[in-house]
C-alpha cells in the first residue's frame, strides 16, 4: 500500500445501537472484513469502500482524568527516548479508549504510515491492555497496562540507517500487522493493506453515521471551471486582479495568518491554472508563459511571508520586493488591455 494507515479495531461485535448513540462521535463508518470476526471503524469518505485512512470525525470528546494522564505518559515516554514526536497518533487513540469505555469492549488504535509511523495499542473499559509503537528507523517502545515503557532496539547498536542489509527483515507497518493478527486472531490485515485497493469492496459496511465533506478540488480546478481552457488575456487579468492587488497592498504582511494563508492558496492556485494553460490550442501562449512567471514570483512573496511574525527575522527587503513585484504586475495588465494580436503569441 505504501501511505497513511489509521482506523479503529473491534474483535467483537460492536453493538451498533450504542455506537450511534456515542454523541461526540460525529461522522464513522463501520466495515466487516471479509470471512473473519474482525471489524474497523473509520471516518465518512466520498469514497464507498473502505478507505484504512479517513479521519474519524468528532466533537466535545471530555476524557476522565485517568485516560488523559495515561495518554500523556505515553507521550512523556516517546519524548524520553528522543522518539519522533508524531510518533503516537494521540487523535486515534483518544477516539479508542473513549470508545473502549463507552462501549464496554476492546478496541485497537493501528496508525502506520511510509514515513516511519507504526503503532498499535489496545484498550478495554477505558483503559490500556497494552500498546507498542516505533519512535526512531532504529527503536520503538513496549508499554504495559500502567503505560510503563520498554525500550526495545530494532537493529544492534552503532549500525547506520543507511546501512540497508540490516533492515531488511522489517516490513512496512510491522507493529501494526503484528498487534492486528494478535488483536483479531488472524492475519487478514498482512494481504489486505498491500492490495486494499483491489480488495476494498469485499469489506462490508455495517453501519454509519454523518456525511463526508464535499471533494476537495484544487483552486486551480476551481480557476479552470470558471475562465476555461482558453481565456483571453483580459479576462485573465480581471480574475486575478484582485487577488494580486490586495497581497500587493503594503497592509497584507500584518494582516491575520488566516487572511494571508487563504491569499496563499489564491495566488498559487493561479499558477497552477495558467501553468496547464500552454497545452491549449489559443494564439495567447507567450502571454499564459509570461503571466505564470509573474504569478509564480508574486506566490513566492506570499510564503515569504509565511509564517507570521519569522517573516520579520528574515535579510528580505519587503517592501523592495513588493514595488518589484508591482511593476511586473503593471506590465501584465498593460499586456492584457493592448489590442495588437502579435503581442501575446
Amino acid at each position: 500500500m505504501g501511505g497513511y494507515v489509521s482506523f479503529i479495531g473491534f474483535n467483537q461485535t460492536p453493538d451498533l445501537d450504542a455506537l450511534n448513540r456515542v454523541s461526540w462521535l460525529d461522522r464513522w463508518r463501520l466495515f466487516q472484513a471479509p470471512d473473519v470476526a474482525a471489524w474497523l471503524l473509520e471516518g465518512q469518505s466520498n469514497e464507498r469502500t473502505i478507505t484504512f485512512f479517513e479521519e474519524i470525525k468528532f466533537g466535545a470528546l471530555k476524557l476522565t482524568t485517568a485516560q488523559a494522564t495515561l495518554l500523556e505518559k505515553i507521550e512523556a515516554e516517546v519524548k524520553k527516548h528522543e522518539g519522533n514526536k508524531l510518533a503516537f497518533d494521540t487523535y486515534t487513540a483518544k477516539i479508542a479508549i473513549a470508545l473502549s469505555a463507552e462501549l464496554g469492549q476492546p478496541v485497537a488504535a493501528f496508525a502506520g504510515d511510509d514515513m516511519g509511523t507504526d503503532s498499535a495499542f489496545v484498550f478495554d473499559q477505558g483503559k490500556l491492555v497494552r500498546g507498542q509503537l516505533e519512535i526512531a528507523w532504529n527503536k520503538a517502545l513496549s508499554f504495559d497496562a500502567e503505560a510503563n515503557a520498554e525500550l526495545e532496539w530494532l537493529y544492534p547498536e552503532g549500525v547506520s540507517d543507511e546501512d540497508d542489509e540490516f533492515q531488511i527483515n522489517r516490513t512496512l507497518y510491522q507493529i501494526l500487522l503484528e498487534e492486528a493478527a494478535r488483536f483479531y486472531g488472524s492475519d487478514f490485515l498482512d494481504s489486505m493493506l498491500d492490495s486494499f485497493r483491489d480488495d476494498a469492496d469485499k469489506y462490508v459496511l455495517k453501519a454509519e453515521k454523518g456525511e463526508a465533506d464535499p471533494p476537495y478540488r484544487s483552486q486551480s480546478d476551481i480557476f479552470r471551471d470558471e475562465l476555461g481552457s482558453a481565456p483571453t488575456p483580459e479576462t485573465l487579468i480581471a480574475a486575478f486582479d484582485s487577488i494580486v492587488e490586495t497581497i500587493l497592498d503594503p497592509e497584507f504582511p500584518n494582516a491575520e495568518n488566516e487572511d494571508r494563508f487563504k491569499m496563499d492558496e489564491l495566488i498559487s492556485g493561479t499558477v497552477g491554472y495558467t501553468s496547464k494553460l500552454r497545452f491549449s490550442e489559443s494564439s495567447h501562449l507567450k502571454f499564459y508563459a509570461d503571466l505564470t512567471t509573474t504569478l509564480g514570483d508574486i506566490s513566492g512573496y506570499t510564503k515569504a511571508l509565511r509564517p507570521k511574525p519569522d517573516f520579520r527575522k528574515r535579510s528580505i527587503n519587503f517592501l523592495r520586493w513588493n514595488q518589484e513585484l508591482r511593476g511586473k504586475w503593471r506590465k501584465a495588465k498593460r499586456r492584457a488591455e493592448g489590442k495588437r494580436g502579435w503581442f501575446f503569441r
